[in-house]
């Protein structure tokens, strides 16, 4: 792979956010000046490589890896690259050796290991209501987007959600007279379960609100009508 004066470890990829001049400072900034080498790898067996676009991204890939690595999972230091096939590795390596120290410069080979996926579940619920609802596929809208939803397709309707569960994508779609909805989810069984169930509940408070905000206006109608007749 690249050259690194550490054990590897983890490496999180701006997809070209930053220049590299700037990732280099901010790599520098995050390194321990005490820190122990260890070139031939130490505790340490794999180097995972997550991309991301956003920064809440890289804090969920962050938080995922401490949690299942009881925070052991360390930054590598050092520049880090990766090199295209057909590059004359023992020139490169001889170059570097008269810039910087020889015992600092480490050439490893990728070998990218299968990655077992989740299966995506796909999963849908309904709600009918009574009376007619106005405004429905914007309240849909605002519900998907307080849950954190970007639309990515506005002719289906579809937006994709991101949780430290795991990524849904979510689309709806309303019933004649804007009477029911069906909500369609696709994505990991965990965070399809946790968004179905939070978007249940936001879809039932917002029949709740209908109702009453019917009955208070068949009330107020009766009590016109009895005036009129006094």
């Amino acid at each position: 792979m690249g050259k690194t004066n550490i054990r590897g470890a983890l490496i999180l990829d701006s997809m070209g956010n930053k220049p590299d001049e700037l990732q280099d400072k901010a790599d520098h900034a995050n390194q321990s000046p005490t820190h122990e080498r260890s070139p031939d790898g130490g505790a340490h067996s794999h180097m995972i490589v997550v991309n991301y676009e956003k920064e809440a991204e890289r804090n969920r890939a962050v938080q995922a890896i401490n949690k299942h690595t009881d925070e052991k999972a360390e930054r590598p230091q050092g520049t880090i690259r990766y090199i295209p096939r057909g590059t004359d590795l023992e020139e490169l390596t001889e170059e570097l050796a008269t810039r910087v120290k020889p015992e600092d410069i480490h050439l490893y080979k990728i070998e990218e290991q299968e990655v077992t996926l989740p299966e995506s579940k796909t999963d849908s619920l309904t709600r009918e209501y009574d009376e007619q609802m106005e405004n429905l596929d914007n309240m849909l809208n605002f519900v998907l987007t307080n849950h954190g939803g970007r639309l990515i397709s506005p002719i289906e309707t579809t937006y994709e959600i991101a949780s430290r569960k795991g990524r849904v994508e979510v689309s709806f779609e309303t019933g004649p007279q804007n009477k029911s909805v069906e909500v369609s989810f696709e994505g990991g069984r965990k965070a399809v379960e946790h968004l179905k169930e939070s978007i249940g509940e936001s879809l039932d408070q917002i029949g709740s609100s209908a109702s009453e905000g019917g009955h208070e206006a068949s009330s107020h109608q009766d009590t016109t009508e009895i005036g009129g007749d006094s």
